[in-house]
């Protein structure tokens, strides 16, 4: 048989040497070949590792963290959502808010107008309901003409009106009767005046302070209108006839 390459180096050290078991023996650097396998296995595994290490470093880490920067930048997102929709929400809640007090603005004017017209509608029933008493009141047998004719001749004469028109005039508007009352506009007394501007002609015409009712009074002012060029205020509603 071949000897061992063990028994070679371990004669070769007795010849030098002479001593079994010398320091010489104890420095030889003997292989051992289970060691070396091991020592290979572990080295190739530790290079694989290692290999397996920079793969994950170089490869799979910055995949990783990329997939981490990208979930953190879709929650960062959904809260810019979550809080984009939550200034609608309150921007639309206030429109609705406002869009409710404008409604409730805009009713409250309109019962205020129409309080408002109610209270001037009842304003001028009341008027007028007083109006009507007071021409029931000052009711009297008061002839037809007369009296009234003789004056409208004699203001005209006076004055230098046609004396035929302000008589067809007084027939037209009273059938010549002082307590004569319209109760859809109100007009009142033998020429039908207005009491709204009853009281300013009375004054204009000389008899301040005269009962619209008082028939010689409203000869008076009507003579002195027509005389003046208003009898339009007649003639524009029909009279006379």
């Amino acid at each position: 048989m071949i000897p061992s390459v063990f028994s070679i180096l371990l004669s070769i050290s007795i010849i030098n040497t002479g001593v079994i078991g010398s320091p010489a023996i104890s420095e030889l650097n003997v292989p051992d070949t289970e060691f070396t396998q091991h020592t290979t296995i572990q080295s190739t595994q530790f290079a694989s590792e290692s290999s397996e290490f920079e793969y994950f470093q170089n490869v799979h880490l910055p995949k990783i963290r990329e997939r981490s920067l990208q979930e953190q930048e879709r929650i960062t997102q959904l809260e810019i959502d979550k809080e984009q929709a939550r200034q609608q929400q309150l921007a639309q809640i206030e429109q609705e808010r406002l869009r409710l007090e404008q409604k409730v603005r805009e009713q409250q004017q309109r019962e205020a107008q129409a309080e408002a017209q109610r209270q001037e509608e009842l304003a001028r029933q009341r008027e007028a309901e007083q109006q009507k008493r007071q021409a029931e009141a000052a009711a009297v047998a008061i002839p037809a003409n007369g009296d009234y004719v003789t004056l409208i001749r004699q203001r005209c004469a006076e004055l230098g009106c046609n004396s035929q028109f302000v008589i067809d005039i007084m027939y037209c508007e009273s059938g010549g009767r002082a307590n004569a009352y319209n109760s859809r506009s109100g007009a009142s007394g033998l020429f039908q005046q207005m009491p709204q501007y009853w009281a300013s002609r009375a004054t204009q015409y000389g008899v301040s302070g005269a009962s619209i009712w008082d028939g010689n009074a409203q000869v008076v002012v009507a003579t002195g209108m027509i005389a003046g060029g208003m009898s339009y205020h007649w003639t524009n509603h029909g009279c006379p006839r």
